[in-house]
Parts: structure tokens; C-alpha cells; sequence
């Protein structure tokens, strides 16, 4: 198998970080596809006009091989929220396929972009629609997925476990045991169909109580642990990973057979096959694949926290303790929490104690003359901090024409909260000056934006040298982070705003 680096050499692929305009087969899911302005034409909507204006683009279908996907400079992975493949902790994006999907991201050159499928059958009909450019949930490799998709090198090897609580009397050892008793597991998984066959093979039938489809393994494995429900069963690895933090269930037995576990892409992306199948070949006996595997499945030491409900957004359904702070700040200025959330992350991962290189300080990172504008005696307050990074947010976002899209001027307003209005200014006017579109930063002034640390550019500069290098990928994690929070977070309704 000729080695991940080397294939991508080898296809003569031009990697572009940036840019992300629907080409070639690309379509938009239902009636329209811009950017929404603010409703009414006011300088600022509530959270709704907000999600509307920087997740629009999460709508549109694409339909294309590893050169489309570069030529985006995006990939997109459809996953699941769970303990496994890709959950929020501490309001960053985790997860064992999601760090592999980082990884294969940043080898090919492109950005990361995540769709968190509601169920573990929506994964399929989303991949052919074009939601995504590959599935990375653990999917199990069964002869009927595989007339629908292809699937790349597997990566996992598993086997199903029935799962009981721990020290369970009269213990069970074999699948003969399983027909006095009540097995509770998804319709629509695997393991249901796998019930259903050993039944027929004893030639007596197994009892199962079949759950709704929304119900994950680790939620099944808790069901256990709390005595609500007797057994299941579940996959091994996942079985692995409840088990480094928890010690009230336990594997009864294994049942024959190993299984599958492998990453999939439409039948016709065979560059992207390709690609997946080298990345594969090159990792899965390396030291990277192996540290991420023990992280999740096997060290007790290191995993614990990542299994802490008051920092697991989709268990908790927050995103940090600051939430209500957030909250009340964003509505008193006309934001969006979850992008104020958004920017905290980034600027402190929510620590009200950080304090950078160059002096700025508290959740939001404010600098010591910007404390001062807004009134802040304290940089550690949070409740100070938060409310001077939202005011500074909204009047950076304000001091753009009104007649600029709203995600335009929220991208730019990011990029100023980074590195000042003024490095702004001078990426929009040097795009103008060599034929980009300076009202739009995508592909356009985020370009620019990378020109002025070049003497060339920037010693023509009214603000002169700037690494634009850290603008770009500021905004760039910040609506990454914007995207995963609203898949786990709601706006506020009406009547909570009140």
C-alpha cells in the first residue's frame, strides 16, 4: 500500500486551505441558500437571524470526489454524537473519529467540517444525498450498507459482548442463557438482526425488547449499570470505553465472530476511497492511532474527565458553566450565546484566569485599554469580562455598513476581535485593489488578509504588518465552534428571553 503522503503526491492534488464556493456539483437543500440579513433590516436579529446567517451554508448538497473536496478546501464528515466518534467537552470538539477526521483533514489540506446526524440510520441517506463527503461513525461493514456506499480499509475490529451489571447472579455464559431473559437493543442495529438469528439457530426464540432508535450504546450500557433494563448488547470498543470510567457493568461473554468497523464514501468517489484506504494503511499500527485508541478504549488514567455529564454538552446540554452569563449578555446587546460562547472558547477555553502574551486577560481576552473603554475594574470577573467581550462584538459588527450581509460583517467583526478593525480595513481595500470582492471574507479577504505579513503588501498598509495568519484561522474555528454549538444548544425561546 504506497503511503498516505506519498499518494497525495502522487495524485498531483492542489491542496487549498481556503475558499468554499458552490461549484460543481453542489446543490441547496430546499428554497434559497444566501445568507439572511437580519429580519426587518435592523443592525442586529436575535439568535435566529444569527444561526440563519452563518450555518445557511451547512445546507448545501455537495456531490464530488477528493478533487471537488480540495478545490472547497472543506471535508465534511457525518458522524454521530456519542462517547465514541464526536461529543463536545468542555465546549471543544472530541471524539475518536473525530480526531482521526482532523487528522485525515489536515493531511490533505482542507478544513474540517462536521454534520451530527440525528440517528445511526440517517447516516447513509445523508451520505448519498451529499450532505457529506464520508461517513466516520463506526460503521459496522454489512453486505447491505455495502450495495448503498463503499467502505474504505477498516479500521476497528469488535465484537458484539453482552453486557450485564456487574457481579449479576445467576451469572450468564453462553447464548443459551440469553433465552430467559429480556434483551433490550435498537430495531434498526445490528445487534437486533444478530438476536434475531441466534434464536433461530438454538431454535428458540429470544426475547428482545426493542428501544427507540434515538437510544445510543452508552446510553443502553447506563440503562444497565442503573438496573432499569437486565442486558444487552453492544459493540466491544464501546463496551471499552464505558469501562474506563465506570465499574457497575461488565461483559457476560462475547459472541462468535468478529466485526468490521470502517469509514465509507459514495460509490463513485473513488479518489477519496483511495485516499482513506492510504491514510489508513499509513496510521492504524502508528503511534498516533494507537495513542487516540488507548485515550478512548483503554487507559482509565486518561479518559475519566472526558465522562464528566456537567462537562458533556450532549449529556448536560450546556456548553460551559458560563452559559446563563452568556446568555444574558448576548440578549442584552442582540447576539447570538452560542457565537459568544463561541468566541469565549477560543480566546480562553473558559477560563476566567487567562492572561496572554500580550496582555489580555479574562474569558473574552479583552486588552487592558478595552477594560478600560468598557469599565472593567476586574479581568478575572466573568460577569464583567463577558459583557465587555459581548459590547465590543456587537459595536465591532455595528461599525460595518448595515448593507453588507449579516455573516459577512459578523466574519468581519471576528477577524477585527483578533487583530484590530484596522488590519480589516486594509485586507478590504487591498482586495478591492487586486480584484477580490472586499464585502465577502470567504475565499476573498481572508486571502488578503495572509498578504499583509509579505513587506510587498504591508509597507503599503495604513496599519502596516500584520500576521493575517491568525485572523483566518480565528474566524474559522470561531464558526466551527459556532456550528457545534448550535447541533448541541438551543437558542433561547421567546418567552426564556423575557
Amino acid at each position: 500500500m504506497v503511503p498516505f503522503r506519498r499518494w497525495i503526491a502522487a495524485s498531483g492534488a492542489l491542496l487549498l486551505a481556503l475558499g468554499s464556493g458552490c461549484g460543481r456539483g453542489c446543490r441547496v437543500d430546499g428554497a434559497g441558500g444566501g445568507d439572511a440579513a437580519p429580519a426587518g433590516g435592523e443592525d442586529a436579529g436575535p439568535a435566529a437571524d444569527f444561526e440563519v446567517a452563518l450555518s445557511s451554508h451547512r445546507r448545501l448538497q455537495y456531490r464530488g470526489d477528493l478533487d471537488e473536496v480540495q478545490r472547497r478546501g472543506v471535508l465534511r464528515v457525518i458522524t454521530r454524537n456519542n462517547s465514541i466518534s464526536y461529543f463536545l467537552f468542555r465546549g471543544a470538539e472530541v471524539g475518536f473519529d473525530y480526531e482521526l477526521a482532523q487528522a485525515l483533514a489536515r493531511e490533505l489540506g482542507v478544513r474540517l467540517e462536521v454534520a451530527v446526524a440525528p440517528t445511526q440510520r440517517d447516516l447513509v441517506p445523508w451520505l448519498l444525498e451529499g450532505r457529506g463527503d464520508l461517513i466516520a461513525a463506526g460503521l459496522t461493514v454489512t453486505e447491505g450498507r455495502a450495495r448503498r456506499v463503499v467502505f474504505a480499509r477498516p479500521y476497528l475490529e469488535v465484537r458484539d459482548v453482552v453486557v450485564v451489571r456487574r457481579g449479576r447472579k445467576p451469572p450468564l455464559t453462553a447464548p443459551a442463557d440469553l433465552v430467559a431473559e429480556t434483551v433490550h437493543v435498537r430495531r434498526d442495529s445490528s445487534q437486533f438482526r444478530r438476536l434475531r438469528e441466534l434464536g433461530q439457530q438454538l431454535g428458540r426464540t429470544i426475547p428482545i425488547a426493542a428501544v427507540r432508535e434515538t437510544v445510543g450504546a452508552e446510553e443502553l450500557i447506563d440503562l444497565i449499570g442503573r438496573g432499569e433494563i437486565p442486558v444487552t448488547v453492544v459493540r466491544s470498543h464501546l463496551l471499552d470505553a464505558e469501562l474506563t470510567w465506570r465499574d457497575d457493568v461488565e461483559a457476560a461473554f462475547a459472541l462468535d465472530g468478529v466485526v468490521q468497523l470502517a469509514w465509507s464514501v459514495r460509490p463513485e468517489d473513488r479518489q477519496l476511497r483511495q485516499a482513506l484506504d492510504a491514510f489508513f494503511a499509513e496510521h492504524e499500527k502508528g503511534l498516533f492511532f494507537n495513542t487516540l485508541r488507548n485515550k478512548y478504549f483503554r487507559d482509565p488514567k486518561r479518559v475519566p474527565e472526558l465522562r464528566d455529564d456537567q462537562v458533556r454538552a450532549d449529556r448536560s446540554g450546556t456548553i460551559s458553566r458560563y452559559d446563563a452569563m452568556l446568555k444574558q449578555s448576548a440578549r442584552r446587546n442582540g447576539l447570538d450565546w452560542r457565537l459568544l460562547a463561541a468566541v469565549a472558547h477560543q480566546e480562553s477555553r473558559f477560563d476566567p484566569r487567562a492572561r496572554s502574551w500580550a496582555g489580555a486577560e479574562g474569558l473574552l481576552q479583552l486588552m487592558p485599554s478595552l477594560m478600560a473603554r468598557y469599565g472593567v475594574r476586574d479581568a478575572s470577573d466573568p460577569a464583567a469580562s463577558v459583557e465587555a467581550g459581548a459590547r465590543h462584538l456587537r459595536w465591532l459588527i455595528d461599525s460595518f455598513s448595515v448593507e453588507l450581509p449579516l455573516r459577512e460583517r459578523i466574519h468581519f467583526a471576528l477577524a477585527a476581535y483578533n487583530v484590530g478593525r484596522g488590519h480589516v480595513d486594509d485586507a478590504r481595500r487591498l482586495a478591492q485593489q487586486i480584484g477580490y470582492d472586499p464585502d465577502v471574507w470567504g475565499g476573498q479577504v481572508e486571502k488578503t488578509m495572509l498578504l499583509l505579513a509579505r513587506p510587498h503588501f504591508y509597507c503599503e498598509a495604513a496599519y502596516g504588518y500584520c500576521r493575517g495568519e491568525e485572523p483566518v484561522r480565528y474566524v474559522a474555528a470561531v464558526q466551527k465552534l459556532y456550528n457545534a454549538y448550535v447541533g448541541i444548544a438551543a437558542a433561547e425561546s421567546e418567552t426564556e428571553s423575557k
